[in-house]
């Protein structure tokens, strides 16, 4: 029992040893000691002290059953006592230590909770740190762009400021930033004080740029001056060809890459600035000018050299001149391009081209529709804004002034030209081979973005205003040829040998010779004339001015061939000929005007198709100008006079009435104009119906003359009552007498067996044609019958059988069957 309970001590007192060594070996401070660190209530060393509780709990438990073995082995129970007192301390420690443990975790929630706070709110004043800096990093730049300007205008205050330079590139490109950022930020309280300063800065910048660009344009001009001078002292005819390209263009182009560089670093920043751009214009007119003063004597003297050697030859001159303006104005276009920024078209523009061919509606408006006619300009693109039309404009003033140095020069040479068919060479030259060939075909091959501006569209300008002066001379001279060539021809005794040209013609064998070339050479003077002057101006001019001088030129024709048949009649008559003169005339006459209308048609076909394209568009031409005739109609003038002077109408005067003859005479005009428009062809078959009719009266008087006052007696006799022409004994009659009739009768009968065959053969050998001659001999068989008709029925109506056989009348159809064969 004894060993039992000291065993039980020694056991308890190990077991208390070992809790006290664990307790200090955790390191727990006293309840008194702050609140402890974090350190010393870490989770691992949590879960240690309830792993040691749960240990020591095991060991108790153990050593228990060992005192138990023990105690049942020893029979102690005072051991067994001692250790469950020791049991029971170690319950007591247990609940001790979870006391402890739940203050530990209380302690550990809070030092948690605090360190957390103060976490954030470290983060918070971090955040708000960053912030600040960022916000006085901003202002800091956002004062930079409102500082810079006192900087810039600094700077532009610096004497001869290159352009080229670091610096000047430095204060564009500053004056650019600035810029932006105050557009981009215009809600700022002194963004716009600010921006307009930077805008004065750069108009400042613009102007020392302009006047650098001056100066430079100046000393180049001063070293082409002082090449000149040195080489040869001042005189341009001792130059050679190349010698004037290389002082014009190599010496003065020196300058190209200086001045294109200074306008580099603008042109990228300030392109579309409207004052940059107002630079550049202002620019290009003093280097346009600046090149005038160069360029100008030499072309001119090289115009003159060239009229000299070939002043004879309009021609070769004006083929020469104009091939030198080309050449010098592509030159012109290339250096100025090796001196400027051209703008480019980005969007592909829509080019709107007229027609052709545009009609003329008063006559003040030729000059404008000719040119149209001449060569339309290719029209600038839609997107082409106000900065690409000054460019364009500017250089095609410079081209067209040195254009106009030949057209000084060729002008005076214009006016004293008489031949139409050098006119319209000249013109063709100008149209053709150059304006169109050279350079409207040209103009069309570039890309639609490189046409709003062309080195030669200043020579297309004033070569329209020279082919329009050709033009109007062409005018003037078809009226003149058309009065002094056509209507004052005076024939000579060989063009008026009628019929001997046609049977000369008639007699030639066809197989050897061409018969139409024949005819047209046998012509009459003033037919071919008029063909030949309206083949030519009709690819000249527009179609409605063409139409005007066909009709003049026709009309004077057509007087041209009554004066001409007038004098045929008049002629000595053939000998051997049976037939009288005018018969000569009047087919000669009426045959002409049948070729002149065969011949014209082809100028009417075309005429009618430039109508019939024009006839929906919303401007369509009218009339041609000198084709409409107007007449006036004066006759209600007496009319109002007499409404004004009469006493009636007179107290009416004051009343507002449709019946005051003073209102009328101020709202109703007593004027009536009528306009009436001329054909060409309408103009020819009235001068052949008029003399066709006249020749059928001829002919008819010719061949049954003496039957017409026979015709005339009877026609009285008609119109009087059957009463008293049944009274009558036409058997004594004095003028009506059977033998009478007879008389006149048969003798007409006989000349329409003899001549009527002559006639109708002389007719074929004028007009050549079967259907003219059926259709005249026709309306001449018709006169002819009608006269013996008439005179038929009334021999058949009042004559007795014994007289009519005295009379013996041949009938209609014997005359008709006579006439036929």
């Amino acid at each position: 029992m004894d060993k039992f309970l000291s065993n039980s001590r020694d056991v308890g007192k190990q077991l208390e040893e070992r809790c006290n060594g664990l307790y200090d070996n955790l390191g727990f401070e006293e309840a008194n000691d702050p609140v402890p660190s974090t350190s010393s209530i870490d989770a691992a060393l949590r879960l240690n002290v309830l792993r040691a509780s749960r240990h020591l709990e095991a060991e108790a438990c153990k050593v228990a059953d060992n005192l138990f073995c023990e105690l049942d082995n020893l029979g102690g129970m005072n051991d067994l006592l001692n250790v469950l007192d020791v049991v029971d301390n170690v319950e007591q420690k247990k609940v001790e230590l979870k006391v402890i443990f739940e203050d530990l975790k209380h302690n550990y929630r809070c030092v948690t909770d605090k360190t957390s706070s103060l976490h954030h709110a470290c983060e918070s004043m971090l955040s708000q740190q960053t912030h600040l800096a960022a916000g006085s990093e901003e202002i800091k730049t956002n004062l930079h762009y409102y500082q810079q300007v006192q900087w810039v205008m600094k700077k532009l205050q610096t004497p001869k400021l290159p352009v080229t330079g670091s610096l000047f590139t430095q204060i564009l490109t500053t004056i650019k930033d600035c810029m932006s950022y105050l557009e981009a930020h215009s809600d700022y309280k002194e963004s716009k004080v600010y921006y307009e300063k930077y805008e004065q800065c750069l108009s400042k910048s613009f102007t020392i740029l302009k006047m650098s660009t001056f100066a430079d344009f100046e000393k180049a001009k001063e070293n082409v001056l002082d090449k000149r001078n040195e080489h040869t002292g001042g005189d341009e005819s001792k130059y050679t060809e190349e010698e004037v390209f290389t002082l014009m263009y190599g010496v003065f182009g020196v300058k190209a890459f200086q001045v294109k560089n200074a306008f580099s670093i603008a042109n990228k920043f300030f392109s579309n600035n409207q004052e940059y751009q107002n630079m550049i214009v202002d620019c290009l007119k003093e280097y346009t000018r600046i090149r005038w003063e160069l360029i100008s004597p030499i072309i001119t003297a090289t115009i003159d050299d060239m009229l000299k050697e070939h002043g004879s030859s309009s021609c070769l001159f004006l083929k020469k001149g104009c091939a030198f303006l080309l050449n010098i104005c592509d030159d012109e276009f290339r250096l100025m391009k090796e001196f400027f920024f051209l703008p480019k078209v980005e969007n592909k523009p829509t080019l709107v081209r007229s027609s052709s061919r545009s009609s003329v509606n008063s006559l003040s408006s030729t000059r404008s529709k000719v040119l149209q006619r001449a060569t339309p300009i290719v029209e600038k693109p839609v997107q082409q804004d106000a900065y690409m039309k000054d460019i364009s404009e500017s250089f095609d003033d410079f081209t067209a002034f040195v254009c106009r140095i030949l057209y000084d020069a060729f002008r005076p040479n214009v006016v004293h030209i008489k031949h139409l068919e050098l006119l319209v060479q000249l013109f063709k030259i100008l149209k053709s081979e150059f304006i169109q060939g050279k350079c409207v075909n040209i103009i069309q091959m570039l890309p639609e973005s490189e046409t709003w501006i062309h080195s030669r569209s200043g020579f297309i300008k004033v070569m329209n205003e020279l082919c329009g002066d050709l033009v109007e001379r062409i005018i003037h001279r078809t009226h003149s040829f058309a009065i002094e060539d056509i209507i004052g021809y005076n024939p000579c005794p060989g063009d008026l040998l009628y019929p001997e040209k046609l049977k000369l013609v008639s007699e030639i064998d066809e197989t050897q010779v061409n018969e139409n070339k024949i005819l047209h050479a046998l012509w009459y003077p003033t037919v071919k004339r008029t063909l030949l002057s309206l083949s030519r101006i009709h690819q000249v001019l527009d179609a409605d001015i063409f139409q005007s001088l066909m009709v003049e030129l026709i009309v004077s024709c057509c007087e041209s061939l009554q004066l001409a048949s007038e004098k045929i009649k008049q002629s000595t008559p053939i000998a051997g000929s049976v037939l009288p003169r005018f018969v000569d005339g009047e087919l000669f006459l009426i045959k002409y005007l049948l070729i002149l209308r065969e011949q014209t048609i082809p100028y009417r076909a075309q005429a009618m198709m430039t109508k019939n394209t024009n006839v929906n568009e919303e401007n369509a031409p009218k009339s041609p100008i000198s084709n409409v005739d107007y007449s006036f109609d004066l006759s209600k003038y007496k009319e109002y006079a007499s409404q004004l002077f009469d006493a009636e109408h007179r107290a009416k005067m004051f009343e507002f009435s449709s019946e005051n003859p003073l209102l009328n005479a101020l709202l109703s005009p007593p004027i009536q104009i009528t306009e009436s428009i001329q054909d060409s062809k309408k103009v020819i078959d009235a001068y052949i119906k008029k003399s066709c009719l006249q020749f059928i009266a001829n002919v008819s008087i010719f061949l049954i003359g003496q039957m017409k006052q026979t015709r005339e007696i009877i026609l009285e006799w008609n119109s009087k009552p059957a009463d008293e022409v049944s009274k009558v004994d036409w058997g004594k009659n004095d003028r009506l007498a059977p033998k009478i009739l007879n008389d006149v009768t048969s003798v007409i009968y006989k000349r329409l067996l003899n001549e009527w065959p002559i006639l109708n053969t002389q007719i074929k050998l004028y007009l050549k044609s079967k259907e003219t001659e059926d259709d005249l001999t026709e309306h001449i068989k018709d006169v002819l019958l009608n006269e013996f008709g008439i005179i038929e029925i009334f021999v058949t109506k009042n004559f007795t059988n014994e007289q009519k056989a005295i009379i013996t009348l041949p009938s209609c159809d014997e005359i008709k069957v006579a006439l036929n064969n």
